[in-house]
């Protein structure tokens, strides 16, 4: 398609040259000749002028599109994984925040150190699995192009 509209500008513009040699002949020849021609031709060349326009912009439209498209394929393939890695570092967060909560009440003398002391290793434990799950997530959604580090460069967005 692109090969097409690319086509079609290179004749527009071929075609242009074709208004310069009509308005210089009648301009030569101005006396007796009948003055529509360079009227038409400049009609035409306007035209012409207009339609190239046109082309470029749904040229560079029709790439802007496909670029889109191209990045909502990437998003619905990549969508379970974020979605995944979303929820699995919430509940990480959860249990962070319930042992924070523990320590608090240990430090406020709510909560004694033997209670404390048995309740550490087991969020160790479930700690250490949740961010093996996650890193497990992670280096699958990498190894599927989820987080291409030269589209977030190419844009600009990148930290």
């Amino acid at each position: 398609m692109g090969i097409l509209w690319f086509a079609l500008q290179v004749y527009i513009l071929r075609s242009m040259r074709q208004h310069e040699t009509n308005v210089s002949q009648y301009i030569q020849q101005r006396r007796g000749k009948n003055p529509y021609v360079a009227f038409f031709s400049s009609r035409v060349h306007r035209l012409q002028q207009w339609s190239l326009c046109l082309l470029s912009l749904l040229c560079v439209l029709s790439v802007h599109i496909s670029a889109v498209k191209a990045e909502e394929a990437r998003l619905e393939k990549c969508a379970p994984h974020y979605e995944k890695i979303i929820e699995v570092q919430e509940r990480r967060q959860k249990f962070q925040d319930g042992i924070n909560l523990l320590i608090e009440m240990h430090e406020d003398g709510e909560l004694d150190k033997k209670m404390l002391d048995s309740t550490l290793p087991l969020w160790h434990t479930i700690e250490s699995r949740l961010r093996q799950e996650v890193t497990a997530l992670y280096d699958k959604a990498y190894a599927e192009g989820c987080f291409d580090e030269s589209l977030r460069i190419e844009r600009r967005n990148a930290p």
